[in-house]
Parts: structure tokens; sequence; C-alpha cells
């Protein structure tokens, strides 16, 4: 049989130069499979710390543990004032290298005033703190976090500053070495019987190890120069919090919970709570591992004025996550209880930890897949939609926890953070740039399609020789049947590309 002369000429023409664009890509995807790696050995380490502390002081430690890391959290994310988001934007957008390098040393500034600030005010507040919660930490504790503080901001700035320069693979390593010394620290420390206030002590130790080794690869100005100018600092923080409350929606929505229970609620139960909240974090590892390489991508194809491109990237990437959560979803609600039961001997409580979270899954369905594509709002230079989109989540979440946790404890809390999820997803996307709207019907209606496939088979219960490959087939089937394969183009986007 004589082959076709075009078809070998057409055959060579696509082999032509494949091994340099199998070169191209393996980077890229080096970089994607380390990010998540790294999200995901955050998280196991979570579930290793949780377990530790659990077993050495009960749940009721652990709610001491988890209030005060919410704390650690929050003073961290309001000190930095949106300032290591707005310079890791800036690097990757700025090909002057003069620029790039002046909003570097101005970031530094004002990272570290802003942080030596947010440590003074929470020591003169440390006593109000403690005598308003029903947990009993220690005054201690808040020293722990203040002398935390300029450390932690300074490694999360650098390390911006590194992701916007393209070495994603490199932040992913030096964000597993310091989760491993948590791990480490935190081991030691209960073991020796510390009190639960004061185990955040292992994240001031591993921070300064880690401050070392981010030496050998980036070195920013001297502290001294944080006081040149201080004029500056109000600059550049007035930039930065256009990029506040822009990012880490989902940790901003579960530190809320922590400590509205933390004033209703006993430490024990605020300790179950946390083992469900880390169960939800663990659901999310895809999501939350590819968004800083996706912001890269976004913003270098809007510097490079590609805007139908990324539109199109936006919505592509949109319908793979969204299939590749309801995959992780219909495993995790079939198999993930004897998982948790092999991971927890927690005398009941994995039980209503699991309850909990099987509350948060309706929601997470829609939120995993449009919280990974938040930076296009950066990217499309509509910080301020997205601000108001995360501020508006967090309004809605802290009303009806105030609501509903009184009323309801955990479960209200799990609740009023599964319905503010489904009100993100519903918001999202409406004041992007016209041709950028998704159609939420299909999706909605893909979720329905979902819950039909996994009801199916919790119901015949074939096994995991048949639910591995059947359950995916018939999502395939179903999602394709709701269009959810067709929803990178519309008839609005190819209006946009013929003109």
């Amino acid at each position: 049989m004589k082959i076709p002369q075009d078809l070998v000429q057409a055959a060579a023409a696509a082999l032509d130069g494949l091994p340099a664009k199998i070169s191209r890509l393996a980077p890229k995807a080096n970089d994607i499979l380390i990010s998540i790696g790294e999200e995901g050995f955050e998280l196991i380490v979570a579930l290793l710390v949780m377990i530790m502390v659990e077993r050495a002081y009960g749940p009721q430690g652990l709610g001491i543990y988890a209030y005060l890391s919410a704390c650690l959290y929050a003073v961290r994310y309001l000190t930095n004032f949106g300032v290591s988001r707005l310079v890791e934007i800036d690097t990757a957008r700025l090909t002057d290298t003069i620029q790039r390098n002046r909003r570097i040393s101005e970031g530094y500034q004002a990272i570290l005033l802003s942080a030596l600030a947010g440590a003074l005010i929470l020591l003169v507040s440390s006593g109000f703190d403690t005598s308003h919660t029903r947990i009993h930490e220690r005054l201690g504790a808040y020293l722990i976090i203040a002398l935390a503080l300029p450390t932690a901001n300074l490694n999360s700035f650098k390390l911006a500053v590194m992701q916007g320069l393209g070495q994603h693979a490199r932040v992913a390593r030096l964000r597993m070495v310091r989760h491993g010394l948590i791990l480490a620290a935190m081991f030691f420390l209960t073991r020796a019987g510390v009190d639960p206030s004061y185990l955040l002590m292992a994240f001031m130790a591993a921070d300064i190890v880690t401050a070392v080794k981010i030496r050998r690869y980036l070195k920013l100005p001297k502290f001294r120069i944080a006081f040149r100018q201080p004029r500056r600092v109000w600059e550049t923080l007035n930039l930065g919090q256009a990029h506040l409350f822009t990012d880490n929606a989902l940790d901003l929505l579960l530190n809320i919970d922590l400590f509205v229970l933390g004033l209703f609620v006993s430490a024990w139960d605020l300790g179950v709570y946390t083992e469900a909240a880390v169960l939800v974090r663990l659901f999310l590892i895809v999501s939350l591992g590819i968004k800083p390489i996706l912001r890269r991508q976004y913003a270098i194809l809007a510097a490079n004025q590609q805007i139908n491109n990324l539109m199109i990237a936006f919505r592509r990437r949109s319908a793979f996550l969204f299939s590749l959560q309801a995959v992780l979803t219909l495993v995790t609600l079939l198999y993930f209880p004897k998982a948790l039961d092999f991971l927890f001997d927690l005398r009941g409580e994995t039980t209503q930890s699991f309850e909990i979270f099987l509350i948060f899954v309706p929601g997470l369905i829609f939120y995993a897949p449009f919280s990974a594509q938040e930076p296009v709002y950066e990217a499309l230079g509509q910080a301020d939609q997205l601000k108001q989109l995360t501020l508006g989540t967090a309004g809605i979440n802290l009303l009806l926890s105030l609501y509903l946790v009184p009323a309801a404890g955990v479960f209200g809390a799990a609740a009023a953070t599964m319905i503010t999820m489904l009100a993100h997803f519903i918001l999202f996307g409406r004041q992007l740039t016209p041709g950028s709207s998704l159609h939420k019907s299909t999706f909605a209606t893909a979720g329905l399609a979902l819950y039909l496939v996994y009801t199916l088979l919790d119901t015949v219960a074939w096994g995991p020789a048949v639910d591995f490959w059947l359950g995916p087939t018939l999502m395939i089937l179903g999602f394709y049947g709701c269009g959810v394969f067709g929803v990178e183009l519309t008839p609005t986007l190819h209006k946009m590309d013929t003109k």
C-alpha cells in the first residue's frame, strides 16, 4: 500500500520541530507539577500537624492552636496590604530593569514598615484580644505572633518577587522547605509538652531558616533603606491596596469562620471545625497550586495586548478546571471517608468533621474552578472589581456566620461558607470586560449531572474497579451534553476575533 506523498509531507511538517516544542513545554509542566505538589505537601503537613496537636492536647488544644493560626494569618494578610501581589504582577509585567528594581525596592520598604507597625499594634492590643474569646489562649501567644510577623511578611514578599520572575519551581521548593521545618519544629514542641498557645514558635523558627535560604537566590537592600523617604511608603501602600482582598479568598472565608466560632463555641468544637477546614483545602490542591502560574501567563498576554487569546485561555481553563473538580468531588464523596478514618483516630470526631465537610461540597464544586481564575481580573486591569467581589463575599460570609453560628454552631459556620461560595460563583465575571462572561447555567446543569452520576454509583455500589472508569465516562458524556466543553468560544468572542 502506497502512502500518499501529501500525507507524508503533512506528517513531516507536524513532526518538524517537535523536540523543541517538547523542550519548551517541559519546564511549564515541571512548574505546574511542582506548584501543585507544593500545595499538596503543605496540606499533608497541615494534616500531620493537626493530628500531632490533637493527639498531644485533645480537641481543645487543637482549637486554641487553630484560632491563633487564624490570627497569624489575618495579621500577615492585613499588614501585607496587597503590596506583595502588586510587586509580583509588576515584576512579571515590567520589561525595563530599572523600573522593575524601583518597584521591588519600594515594595520592600512598605512591607517592612507595615509589618513593624502591625507588630506594635498587636502587642498593645493583646490584653484586649485574650479577654474576648472563649478558647482561653495565653497572652504570650500574641507576643510570638508579633515577633514572627516581620520575617514572615518579608519572606512572602521575596517569594512573590521570584514568582513574578517566573521562578515557580524554586519558589515551590522553598515553600516546601518551610512546611517541612514547621512539621519538624511542631513535632519537638508537642513532644516537649509546650502549651498550645506557644506552638506558633514553630512558624517563627521555620520563617527564620527560610529567610536564610532565600538570600541565596534573592538579595534585597539593607534594612536602613526602609527609613529613607518615608512618604514613598504611603504611595506604595496606596497602589497595593487595590490588590488587597483580591487573592486567597478561601483562606479569608475560613479564617472569618474561625474568628466568629472563637466568640461563640468552645475550643473543642473549634478543633473539630478545623479538621473540616483542612479537608476543604485538600479538596482544592489543583486550583490553589495553578493560580500563581495562571497569574503570570495572563499578565504576559495582557501586557502583549493579546486580549482575545487571554479570553480563550480563560474559558478553556474554566471548563477544564470545572471538569477536574467534578472528578475529584466524585472520588471524594465515594471513597474519602475511608481515607479519613485511616488518617485520624480521634475518638469519634472524624465522623463529625466529614459531616461538616459535606456541607461545604455543593459550594466547593463551583467555587474551586473560578477561584483559580481570579488572576484574569488583575490581568485585565480590573483588580478593583475583584476586590469588590472578595469583600462582598466576605461580607456575606460574616453576616451569615453571625446569624447561623449562635443557632447551629460549627454546622452553621459551614453552611454560611457554602452559601458564600455559591454567591462567589454567581457573581464571578459579571463585571469583567465585555466578551469574557461565562454561561453559568451551563455549569449549573453540569453540577446536576454530577449529582446524578454520584447517586447512581453510590446506589449500585459496584466498587472501585467499575467506578474509576464508569464515573469519568458518564461525567464526560453528561458534560458534553450540557455544553461545558464548548464554553471557550461564544458568538460574542467570535465577533471580537473577526474585527
